[in-house]
């Protein structure tokens, strides 16, 4: 069971997760409040109270890593001539918003009315990339193509210091 004072710092820490300032505003000394905001994020009560607030807001908007995924592959995978063309004139037609497919409108990041006519924004699909490869683990490098590349690099390093050796020494007996 959390005394009152926790039960606030949890509501507290779920607006910004910022400990410290959560101590604060839950009514701990300011002076200290770094660390008791520390020491309760480590009580196990507080945290897992933290962990049941956080899960129930998830579920509260169904939020699912899937969906999220499934956005960023949407906007990385965006193609602008589903929802642009340009006629022979050489002017652009923009699809009417409520005819463009789901992924075109997560792919727009913003549409305004600009001096010239609409100003259309959308989002970062280079990042969109990024994400998608990070999440996949595609930027980095296993564990075992580490210790080989290791493995390699001491061995060129091995066989350059044994032709120096041999350079050096064979230069000291001709002398």
């Amino acid at each position: 069971m959390l005394t009152p004072k926790q039960k606030l710092f949890v509501q507290e820490y779920l607006l910004d997760q910022n400990a410290a300032a959560a101590a604060r505003r839950a009514g701990y000394s300011s002076k200290n409040s770094d660390k008791i905001g520390h020491q309760l994020l480590g009580k196990t009560r507080v945290s897992e109270e933290i962990k049941f607030a956080m899960k129930n807001r998830v579920d509260q908007i169904d939020l699912k890593s899937e969906t999220i995924l499934k956005a960023v592959v949407s906007i990385a995978f965006f193609d602008i001539s589903s929802v642009i063309t340009i006629n022979d004139d050489n002017q652009l037609k923009i699809l009417s918003f409520n005819k463009m497919d789901k992924n075109s409108q997560t792919a727009i990041k913003s549409i305004s009315q600009g001096k010239h006519g609409l100003n259309i924004q959308f989002h970062d699909k280079l990042e969109a990339l990024k994400l998608l490869g990070e999440h996949f683990g595609m930027w980095t490098k296993s564990k075992q193509s580490l210790h080989e590349e290791q493995s390699k690099n001491r061995l060129l390093a091995i066989e350059r210091l044994q032709k120096y050796l041999q350079v050096r020494l064979g230069q000291s007996e001709t002398k």
